[in-house]
């Protein structure tokens, strides 16, 4: 166990490395949390929490609770070796709907020796809606591998479902490697699936070796490949022509790589990752990178710096979640498309985001000034996003925004309370008129600004 444990410390020290900073609240990266093995006095604790909350939008009246966002993990350590950690997740923008906004995991992590294993499982409490309870494993998370530490200095890491296909914390781009494909082999895919239709969606599962020649730098490789099934004939077009009498298996192949530095005065972290069938497998985005970096620059004034880049998918799916099918069916439009049928003006472009903060240091509270730049064909997870924030008609995302924050984190023992007031101009009117709320969404008049207050709380042992 002497040999478990010295590995076991080599590696938490090491996965930990890019945290000793503190972060605000806003920059919270629950990935980056979970990487970390720490300690408690106690056997059952509470690891982390995270709370954001819209308080004020100069477009639209906020009303409290809602499209809140909330999400902990509590952990149970029965031994030295093992650990179990129940997550929850609240989230509106993965599906809006009542009581199915919550994602519940239970993971279990055991170390012995050289060898390291973690399990993710998926609890649901309402399968296929009819009341049932099943527990299984969650068949698209990153956090479910088997690791081997060659020695202090070297790991390898297997993924069986997931090999975390996410890039930047700011900018932060949801699985790059996640592709769909259509179940049940259709003959013609017609706006309405039938019974055992279904759009199913694929993370790529892989391999990623790691190397940490001291505690300061790490770097990393990954490599991952996953099948679907894709129309046998060679002009099949989501779009255009889509009935094929034959079907195939092909294989999506992913790229990552990045590097880690941390010093005392100096963390950064460097992010890549792509793959080669973004396109037939409807894919967001086909390549993302990031470089975030927090600088001290004296006692009490610190820096932080992200830049971001991302590669939009020429063919991305418009997904209802709920349905699991194609959002837009009438008139039928699988493909994010605008109110006359055109696609969206980012698919297939190239653009950058960049996010820059000086804070100052005051002890239990550090005051900040913020401004984010975001380029008109840049694609990422927030409401900011070229494919989400857009005209009224959806010809047009946002063109360009320039986003300015001022902020204080204020600590409160293990919290970090974070109000933040935002001033938004962009280049086109995109941003809602709570005094223009017409039917015909297509026919409202948005505007160019937008002021916005929002709450962010964060605990974190």
């Amino acid at each position: 166990m002497k040999k478990s444990a010295a590995y076991f410390s080599t590696i938490s020290l090491l996965a930990a490395s890019f945290s000793t900073f503190s972060y605000a609240a806003q920059e919270f990266d629950p990935d980056i949390v979970l990487e970390q093995k720490k300690s408690s006095d106690e056997k059952v604790f509470l690891e982390y929490l995270n709370y954001i909350q819209s308080l004020y939008s100069s477009g639209m009246d906020v009303e409290l609770g809602e499209k809140a966002r909330f999400e902990t993990a509590f952990r149970y350590v029965p031994a030295d070796s093992t650990f179990f950690r129940f997550r929850l997740l609240v989230d509106p923008k993965r599906n809006q709907y009542e009581n199915k906004t919550s994602e519940v995991e239970v993971l279990i992590n055991h170390v012995f020796d050289s060898w390291e294993l973690q399990a993710d499982f998926a609890l649901n409490f309402d399968d296929n809606q009819r009341g049932a309870t099943s527990l299984g494993p969650d068949v698209d998370s990153e956090y479910s591998y088997i690791a081997y530490n060659v020695n202090p200095n070297w790991k390898v890491t297997f993924f069986p479902y997931n090999f975390d296909g996410e890039v930047g914390r700011v900018f932060k781009s949801d699985d790059v490697t996640s592709i769909y494909y259509i179940e049940g082999t259709p003959d013609f895919i017609s706006n309405l699936p039938l019974d055992d239709e279904k759009i199913r969606s694929k993370t790529l599962p892989g391999f990623e070796l790691s190397w940490s020649p001291s505690t300061q730098w790490s770097t990393y490789l990954g490599v991952a490949a996953g099948r679907y099934i894709y129309p046998n004939q060679d002009n099949f077009s989501i779009e255009e022509n889509v009935s094929s009498e034959r079907w195939k298996t092909k294989t999506d192949i992913g790229y990552k790589a990045g590097v880690k530095f941390n010093s005392d005065l100096t963390s950064a972290r460097l992010e890549y990752v792509t793959h080669t069938q973004a396109t037939e497998g409807g894919a967001l985005l086909s390549t993302a990178a990031s470089v975030q970096i927090n600088q001290k620059l004296s006692s009490s004034l610190s820096l932080y710096l992200e830049s971001s880049y991302s590669s939009a998918a020429g063919n991305a799916y418009n997904i209802d979640r709920a349905s699991s099918w194609f959002a837009q069916t009438t008139p039928f439009r699988p493909v994010y498309s605008d109110f006359y049928g055109q696609k969206q003006d980012w698919l297939g472009k190239k653009d950058f985001a960049h996010y820059l903060k000086i804070s100052y240091d005051k002890g239990s509270n550090r005051p900040y000034v913020a401004y984010k730049r975001v380029g008109a064909n840049f694609v990422y997870r927030e409401d900011e996003s070229a494919h989400r924030l857009r005209t009224a008609d959806q010809s047009q995302s946002h063109g360009g925004l320039d986003v300015y924050g001022l902020g204080v984190d204020l600590d409160a023992g293990e919290f970090t309370i974070t109000p933040e007031l935002e001033y938004k101009n962009a280049a086109n009117r995109v941003f809602g008129n709570k005094n223009d709320l017409r039917e015909d969404k297509e026919l409202i008049e948005l505007n160019r600004r937008e002021v916005s207050l929002k709450l962010y709380a964060t605990y974190e042992l």
